[in-house]
């Protein structure tokens, strides 16, 4: 498999495993090198800097949770290190009439 993980947002702090990695991994993301401190499951996401107490976890481009203690750069993000946390969001209100097709010709 060429890609072992993956980014999905510029923004996100964590990165993605898209296969199983070991502890002890070194992994080059955009020229740093990123050493994993536990074996990752696929799909499990890991932290692409150290986090502090209190740091938003992003995905997706926003946030899912926080920082329960401190997460070492190369850390598994798990339920026991991170608490839930969502991005306040809003709608905007916009056009939401639609006017039906003419269908007399059939």
């Amino acid at each position: 498999m060429k890609h072992r993980f993956l980014s999905v947002h510029p923004s996100d702090n964590v990165l993605v495993a898209l296969t199983d990695l070991k502890a002890g991994e070194s992994i080059s993301y955009r020229n740093e090198t990123i050493t994993l401190l536990h074996d990752l499951p696929a799909k499990h996401k890991f932290a692409k800097r150290d986090l502090n107490l209190g740091d938003e976890i992003l995905m997706y481009g926003v946030a899912v949770g926080k920082a329960v203690n401190t997460i070492r750069k190369g850390s598994v993000i798990t339920t026991q290190n991170v608490q839930h946390h969502a991005s306040s969001y809003s709608l905007t209100p916009g056009n939401n009439t639609w006017s039906p097709p003419d269908v007399s010709k059939w």
